[in-house]
């Protein structure tokens, strides 16, 4: 009997391969995950500036004010998040 031992060169070639396109996607995700983050700190650094504004804190002064949140219950299941400053309602947006 012929048994085969190990793992013959194009079967190795085809795993290789696959480990590189799978680091790859992996890499790419990863890269849009970090820039996806930056974006958002930036977004939050540019709202703080303009609730610093509307406000008038001082950038060592008290604290910004905290956004509440609210969420109802509407028609078909969509729901209504509401966003409230000192209970008053500021912005709201439909999440479906």
């Amino acid at each position: 009997m012929n048994s085969n031992r190990g793992f013959t060169l194009l079967e190795v070639v085809i795993a290789v391969v696959i480990l590189s396109l799978s680091l790859t996607v992996i890499l790419q995700v990863y890269a849009n995950y970090l820039r996806d983050f930056k974006t958002e700190v930036e977004e939050i650094e540019k709202l703080q500036k303009v609730k610093r504004f509307l406000y008038k804190i001082p950038e060592t002064g008290k604290s910004i004010p905290k956004v509440e949140t609210k969420t109802k219950e509407t028609k078909f299941g969509i729901q209504k998040e509401i966003y409230l400053i000192d209970g008053n309602e500021i912005l709201f947006r439909y999440k479906f």
